[in-house]
């Protein structure tokens, strides 16, 4: 209530006895100094035992605009006051007491506060014309409520019970102690400095520790605080422990989930307008985070830098700890959720510089998939989030790349190269029940996207994706039979082990745009058995595929269906696709059953085994290189067209009748998909 002191300041005993004159004076102070309105309604001035002011019903007006038309209003207030510097003209502050005191701050519309008053006058006139803080040893503050507004949002409030402070004389060894309460939440806290008398300047420190508790929540500082607004100088150690957030949520009105214990530590020290946090050690639950930053005051935008360490980190337990919900069901029946994605978080870093380097020993997805020894480099820039480099053991493989996120755009473009990653433990480690072994898979992307959800992300999807797997083992007698099924009805020469099928490799190289990609050949898989290439649609606009191929024999030779009726279509939505028979080859597959029936089936023996014994026509090989060669005519490069696109010579194939000749085309997988 400083504001209350310029009634008296410099008068003299005599004035203090004028109430009318003192009011008079008063206001035209307060509105010279401050261009604000004060009023006093009763004023009562008592010289013993010792000189005090009493006034009653004070108000000090807000800016023009304010929700509020005041900012400061008190039923009473009590100011005790120094006999000798009165005697002499001065005014020495010693005790201040109010009761009844409701303060009404808020932030208006264009960014302005109505608690910072403008002084009018030499800033120097001005602190001598108040008072000096150092002659105050006691203030007590009673049934305070506290109203704070932004803009036009609703207000906050807090209510103190009681605020006491007192020093000895000089302003040394402050002590304050205060019970704070807010939606039924209490706060107490405990603040001791040991000297006050440089309160206000720059840079002016001094030895203190504070103590603040809501309910099991407790926060200590201790060491050098600063003595003006600004950390100038500032050198502390803090410790926040809590066993529950409820009553510090409650506190600060945070709608928040129930949060595991947490424990923060860390020391803080300022010097040449940064700020630098070190030995930094964040515990939530089973998750410590250890590391160090340092924060720029000075700069244009605010600039900081970080460097952390994870050792272990559970994604669905550290969000369950940290009181978040679970993550909402899918809203569709689709292959991609349609929740909006966290844009606005980034959104919130708007106008920051600055970068994060983060390295994480264990970490697991909400997927269930593993990274492990995972290295990152975070750059902040405006509203730009750039990880320019990340690389982590992945799936016994090991992968890296980069991701640019522009959350106004909504966009991504994203650089990702794995290699060694095995398909085995991504079904095991997702939780699929999948009987395979094996699979080293590599996987290459180069893609933009934007929207607001994964859903809108992947339907625009643009850019080129290739993945390759090497072999691998189905352990199933089931998975066998149905290959066989596809393969041929009675395999003259199949697989050694009839309870498993050995996959050689699979491959795919997507080209998307918007979406869609398009490609002959799109992806190729063989396996001890058989082999497929295929061409035809993906499309995740639509949550599609529809792709077409050929099985034929590989290992041994087969008499099989798929030789008889046509292609096999792998088609339908792309999380839940269906494999079926290609009805579109029924005409051809007549002409087919018609020269097996000529020749005795001669003709289909004789394709099976060219196509098992001629290495050219690997489909795995045959999807990278022809997507090879398009991308480098479409770079202006003269490349040759590969071997297995091109024809082969009919004098080296065997022969087995005329109707085998005229379907040599529809017979080999190598020349249906130039």
């Amino acid at each position: 209530m400083i504001v209350l002191v310029v009634v008296a300041t410099g008068l003299g005993l005599r004035a203090l006895l004028d109430i009318d004159h003192v009011k008079s004076v008063a206001r035209d102070r307060v509105r010279t100094l401050w261009s604000r309105d004060l009023v006093i309604g009763d004023l009562g001035v008592r010289l013993l035992p010792t000189p005090s002011l009493r006034a009653h019903r004070v108000t000090l007006s807000n800016p023009a605009g304010a929700s509020e038309s005041a900012l400061i209003e008190a039923e009473l207030v009590t100011m005790r006051l120094e006999l000798l510097p009165l005697l002499s003209g001065q005014i020495a502050l010693s005790r201040l007491t109010v009761d009844g005191l409701r303060l009404n701050l808020e932030v208006m519309r264009d960014g302005s506060k109505t608690w910072e008053i403008k002084h009018n006058g030499p800033a120097q006139a001005v602190r001598q014309d108040i008072f000096d803080p150092a002659a105050l040893r006691g203030v007590r503050l009673r049934n305070v409520d506290i109203h704070y507004r932004v803009a036009d949002k609703a207000p906050s409030s807090w209510h103190i019970d009681e605020l006491t402070a007192s020093a000895q004389s000089g302003g040394r060894n402050l002590v304050v102690d205060a019970s704070v309460l807010r939606e039924s939440n209490p706060m107490r806290t405990h603040f001791e400095i040991a000297d006050i008398s440089r309160f206000g300047e720059k840079q002016a420190t001094s030895e203190g520790a504070l103590r603040a508790e809501w309910g099991d929540a407790v926060l200590t500082m201790a060491g050098r605080f600063p003595l003006s607004a600004d950390p100038f100088g500032a050198q502390l150690k803090m410790r926040f422990d809590a066993k529950s957030m409820a009553a510090l949520f409650g506190f600060f009105d945070i709608r928040h989930g129930a949060v595991a214990p947490l424990s923060i530590t860390a020391n803080l020290a300022e010097k040449a307008g940064k700020v630098d946090i070190s030995d930094l050690v964040f515990q939530l639950g089973a998750m410590r985070i250890s590391g160090k930053a340092s924060v720029a005051l000075t700069h244009p935008r605010r600039s900081f830098s970080a460097s952390l360490a994870v050792d272990r980190l559970d994604w669905a337990r550290a969000a369950q700890d940290a009181g978040l919900p679970p993550p909402p069901h899918k809203l569709d029946d689709g292959a991609f959720p349609v929740q909006p994605l966290a844009w606005p978080a980034l959104l919130a870093m708007d106008g920051s510089e600055g970068t994060v380097d983060a390295r994480i020993g264990w970490a697991r997805l909400r997927s269930g998939v593993e990274l492990t020894n995972t290295d990152t480099h975070w750059h902040f820039s405006g509203n730009k989030l750039d990880i320019s480099h990340y690389a982590f053991d992945l799936l016994g493989g090991k992968a890296s790349g980069q991701l640019l996120l522009d959350p106004h755009a909504r966009s991504a473009r994203l650089h990702f190269s794995g290699h060694g990653m095995l398909l085995e433990k991504w079904f095991s480690q997702r939780g699929r029940k999948v009987p395979l072994t094996g699979g080293p898979s590599d996987l290459n992307a180069a893609v933009t996207a934007s929207g607001a959800s994964m859903k809108e992300m992947t339907a625009s999807l643009s850019g080129p994706v290739s993945v390759r797997v090497g072999p691998a083992h189905i352990l199933s007698s089931g998975a066998h039979e149905a290959e066989a099924l596809l393969v041929g009805f009675a395999p003259l020469f199949s697989s050694a082990n009839a309870d498993r099928v050995e996959l050689a490799c699979f491959g795919t190289v997507l080209a998307f745009a918007n979406g869609v990609a398009t490609g002959q050949p799109v992806a190729g898989a063989r396996s001890e058995a058989s082999q497929w290439l295929g061409s035809g649609v993906l499309d995740l606009k639509r949550q599609q595929v529809d792709w077409r191929g050929r099985i034929v024999a590989r290992s041994g030779v087969s008499l099989g269906v798929t030789n008889i009726a046509g292609d096999v279509r792998l088609a339908g939505p792309v999380n839940h696709p269906s494999i079926s028979l290609d009805p579109a080859g029924a005409p051809s597959a007549l002409a087919r059953i018609g020269a097996a029936i000529v020749t005795g089936g001669a003709s289909l023996v004789a394709t099976a085994v060219w196509d098992a014994s001629n290495e050219r026509n690997n489909p795995c090989a045959v999807v990278f290189e022809r997507n090879r060669v398009v991308a480098a005519r479409a770079a202006g490069q003269n490349s040759k067209p590969p071997a297995a696109a091109a024809p082969v010579a009919t004098a080296t194939k065997p022969r087995a009748g005329v109707a085998a000749a005229a379907n040599d085309n529809q017979l080999r997988p190598a020349r249906r998909v130039k």
